[in-house]
Formats: C-alpha cells, sequence, structure tokens
C-alpha cells in the first residue's frame, strides 16, 4: 500500500488547529466548572429557562439604552463594551497566540498581511461565545420592544455591531502588539 502523501501545512490552517486544540482543552477543563455553575443559577428558580436570555440581556442593556438616548453615547458604551471585548481577548491571548511562537514566527517568511488575517478569524472564534450572548441579549430585548427601545431600535442593534467590530479589530490589534519583538 503506498502512503498517501503529506500535504504542508499553511500557517493559517496549523494557527487553526493550534488554536481550535487549545480551545477545546479549556472548555474541557472549565465545562465542569460551568456546568455547576449553570445549575447553581437555575437551581430552584421559577422559569429558569429565562434565566440565561435575561442574562445576556443585561449585557447589551447599558448599550441599547445609551444608544436610544442618542448616537454619541451609543457610541461612546459600544467603545465601552469593545474594550470589554478586548480585555476578554487578554485573557485568552495564551490560547490565541502563546508567546514561544514568538522567535519562530519571526523566522518565518509570514506577510504581515497574513499575520493579521490569522489573527482576525482566531479572534473572532474567541470572541464568538461573548457574541452569542450579545445575539441572545439583542434578541430577547428586541422581542420585549419595551417603548424607550422601539424608536432606536435600528441605532440599538448598530451600536451592538459596531462594538462587536471594534472588539474583534481590538483583539487583533492587541495580538499584533504581542507579536513585536522584546525591545532592548
Amino acid at each position: 500500500m503506498d502512503a498517501a502523501p503529506l500535504k504542508p501545512l499553511g500557517y493559517h490552517a496549523m494557527r487553526l488547529r493550534w488554536c481550535g486544540l487549545a480551545l477545546v482543552a479549556f472548555l474541557r477543563r472549565w465545562a465542569a466548572y460551568f456546568a455547576v455553575a449553570g445549575a447553581v443559577a437555575g437551581a430552584g428558580a421559577v422559569g429558569y429557562q429565562e434565566i440565561i436570555p435575561a442574562v445576556a440581556a443585561w449585557l447589551v442593556l447599558p448599550l441599547f439604552y445609551a444608544a436610544a438616548r442618542s448616537a454619541p453615547l451609543g457610541l461612546a458604551a459600544a467603545g465601552l463594551q469593545a474594550l470589554a471585548g478586548a480585555a476578554l481577548v487578554w485573557g485568552l491571548r495564551a490560547l490565541l497566540w502563546p508567546a514561544r511562537w514568538g522567535d519562530a514566527e519571526r523566522a518565518l517568511p509570514i506577510a504581515p498581511a497574513a499575520s493579521r488575517a490569522s489573527d482576525a478569524v482566531v479572534v473572532a472564534i474567541g470572541l464568538a461565545p461573548l457574541g452569542l450572548l450579545y445575539a441572545i441579549g439583542a434578541a430577547t430585548l428586541l422581542g420585549h420592544d419595551p417603548a424607550w427601545l422601539h424608536p432606536h431600535r435600528l441605532r440599538a442593534v448598530a451600536a451592538l455591531a459596531a462594538a462587536a467590530t471594534a472588539s474583534v479589530a481590538a483583539g487583533v490589534a492587541l495580538l499584533q502588539a504581542l507579536r513585536r519583538p522584546p525591545a532592548g
């Protein structure tokens, strides 16, 4: 039997595989804690199936309220929401770009655009759970259609989209800054 020839992996494919495995290992380690926290939060609660949408709504409520007040206030709130996303990327930085890769990456002919594109994909993957909570929260608030939000629904959703986009951009900038060689 002939062995199938091995295909070399490009930088992006290799990075996605590594990050995917690192994220799965992280989730496996923390899955029990998430399950216990969910059980405790829902224990004995009437309507426990509404707890997650309600908590998710609280994540986007300040942003929606600010956007309903005025466009500049909505943009400011979107900026603060983006900082929360950047903080999450900071916490996930070891999973998204391990520092030990620095010397190896600097030695390889990786185009800066390829590096940024790869960063954007892994940051988007890392922020996907937060994005899902934002989507659930937005759907919950929009579904309840409070009177104060009704005339400003589009502005609120646009502010949330701006916050999510800015979170990814900030995450990419963070990973790019981590790549810079140490001074000295």
